[in-house]
């Protein structure tokens, strides 16, 4: 038997302040802000919008860090900790929930 899955997909606008720790080596921290583009309820094999129970704005804090190979190349990566419920409140129900984010990337500079 199948539980019920929330699909969210987001555009996220991160904000970030870097320091070099190293010439290859930067550590990083900031905010990002999400904006819902779609939302779904999974149960089963039966699928049904959400976007009247799901907030359009998230907003979290991030640290992060990222290693450049050479002067182009590097790797990223990232935790982004939810501060806002992402739940609307239903007919005097107030949910709550986060999003917590890993990120992970593959960095080429110009």
């Amino acid at each position: 038997m199948d539980g019920l899955r929330v699909n969210l997909s987001y555009i996220s606008v991160p904000v970030m302040f870097q320091y070099n720790a190293l010439p290859n080596l930067y550590f990083e921290a900031g905010t990002q802000f999400s904006f819902l583009i779609d939302s779904k309820f999974k149960y089963q094999s039966v699928s049904v919008k959400a976007n009247d129970y799901i907030k359009g704005f998230d907003f979290g804090l991030g640290l992060g860090a990222g290693y450049y190979f050479n002067d182009h190349i590097g790797v990223t990566a990232r935790y982004v900790a939810g501060l806002t419920d992402i739940a609307k409140e239903t007919q005097g129900a107030d949910a709550e929930g986060k999003n917590n984010v890993f990120q992970i990337g593959l960095a080429y500079k110009f």
